[in-house]
């Protein structure tokens, strides 16, 4: 049997999609090794308006935020100076485009919207809950006492 690749939504033209691209950014992480870095992520996804993705193993810090140059109409308000990376992702018909307007949740291997969602993927894969060990020489200054 032949495992078929997952579908990719069809590009489509930057009018038509209402500017997703510029509704959210990604940032790759170092892939979480150990108990501390497990714990950032739950930390980073404590916050507002933050997502996390694993893609083809790699993870990802999603901010969910919109530039302060798109306009109401959903136009950029700096086109003929927009960063490369926004030259680079838009739509092209003349090339393959990256472009396929707001990418749903499970294109992704694994998607988590919140701490809950996170902290049953990490308990099924065996990393949480968890102890951050002390370093020797971290001692609280009353003896240990609380």
């Amino acid at each position: 049997m032949v495992k078929s690749s997952p579908k990719k939504p069809p590009a489509l033209n930057c009018q038509d999609c209402g500017g997703a691209c510029c509704k959210y950014f990604a940032l790759e992480l170092d892939r979480p090794k150990t108990s501390e870095d497990f714990d950032n992520l739950r930390w980073y996804i404590a916050h507002k308006d933050i997502s996390i993705f694993i893609d083809k193993k790699d993870w990802y810090l999603q901010v969910n935020t919109i530039c302060r140059y798109l306009t109401p109409e959903s136009q950029c308000g700096i086109y003929d100076r927009r960063p490369k990376i926004c030259r680079v992702y838009g739509w092209d018909t003349t090339e393959e485009t990256e472009c396929h307007g707001p990418e749903p949740d499970n294109l992704h291997d694994h998607y988590f919207a919140n701490l809950e969602e996170l902290e049953a993927y990490l308990k099924k894969i065996g990393k949480y809950p968890f102890r951050i060990k002390k370093k020797p020489n971290e001692r609280s200054k009353n003896g240990g006492l609380k």
